[in-house]
């Protein structure tokens, strides 16, 4: 897929594409960083798109899965920063990993959330 068919898509596409983003992320500017990587994506891989449903179809597809991994990571992300390390030092995990010695020592099931 060329520049100016993936420019078709988007002018046809992109205001339900950043209404889509927009609802799953719950932010306009992540809704809008969204678009842009979806749009990246659709460039990237058009070549892909076989043409047996609408582009509607596989953007919509390409949307959806690309905002549930920003949620995912997100989440994750959230996760990993809430956790105390238990030896204590009483700073959050990702930081602790970097300056605890003591717990690069720790199994990561030892870990409190």
């Amino acid at each position: 897929m060329d520049k100016e068919q993936v420019q078709k898509l988007y002018e046809q596409y992109g205001s339900w594409i950043f209404n889509r983003a927009k609802g799953f992320l719950k932010n306009e500017e992540a809704a809008w960083e969204a678009v842009q990587d979806i749009f990246l994506k659709v460039l990237e891989v058009g070549d892909k798109f076989r043409g047996e449903s609408s582009p509607w179809t596989w953007l919509y597809r390409i949307t959806t899965n690309h905002c549930l991994n920003l949620i995912r990571s997100r989440k994750a992300w959230q996760k990993a920063s809430e956790a105390v390390c238990p030896q204590r030092c009483s700073i959050p995990r990702i930081a602790a990993v970097r300056a605890c010695a003591a717990c690069w020592a720790v199994p990561r099931r030892a870990w409190r959330r």
